[in-house]
């Protein structure tokens, strides 16, 4: 399967793939070539990656948004993939925005607890460690809680609505990428 979805990118004529899911990032980037032992001649990009370079370049232009906004690290865009500053440097690029890390972030940060199918199994540990994330970012006062992670999304859109400090700070759960598509519709 790997050397078929290889062959249909290139196909294509596709020099790059980029990839908005966290895990599928780390399977192309990371375990692809492993698999193959060899590079797959591809640049593989998470959308963050990809969003750095277009408004380095003026092709996404932001205009101010007035919100104050934490990052949560994808475990498998951070810990595993190595990828950090891309999504911050997103974040603080967009004008008016006031970005706050929490007290565990980059490679210290802690689950979502929405990875690894740990739902499925043991739905009340999924609460308690999703729980304690949205009450990393009540400490400082974020206003949105931004992620580069559909399962973080929302999972942590879900810790939110469970928790009465959350719900009453009016914290949202959002994508870097919405957060660049509310900028640049302003």
């Amino acid at each position: 399967m790997i050397r078929h979805n290889v062959a249909q990118v290139k196909e294509l004529g596709a020099s790059r793939v980029t990839f908005a899911c966290p895990s599928c990032y780390h399977m192309w980037k990371h375990v692809y070539p492993d698999v193959l032992e060899e590079e797959i001649d591809l640049e593989v990009l998470h959308a963050t990656e990809l969003m750095v370079e277009l408004i380095a370049q003026g092709a996404i232009e932001l205009e101010e948004l007035d919100l104050r906004v934490t990052y949560h690290d994808p475990c498998d865009l951070g810990r595993k993939s190595g990828v950090f500053e891309a999504p911050r440097q997103v974040l603080r690029s967009i004008p008016g925005l006031t970005f706050v890390e929490m007290s565990s972030c980059g490679q210290i940060s802690e689950c979502c607890g929405g990875g690894g199918n740990l739902e499925s199994f043991d739905p009340d540990v999924v609460s308690e460690v999703s729980l304690r994330r949205v009450s990393r970012a009540c400490e400082i006062d974020a206003q949105v809680i931004a992620s580069a992670c559909q399962q973080c999304e929302r999972t942590l859109t879900a810790a939110v609505r469970k928790s009465a400090e959350a719900r009453r700070a009016r914290i949202r759960v959002m994508d870097v990428t919405e957060l660049v598509w509310k900028a640049m519709e302003q």
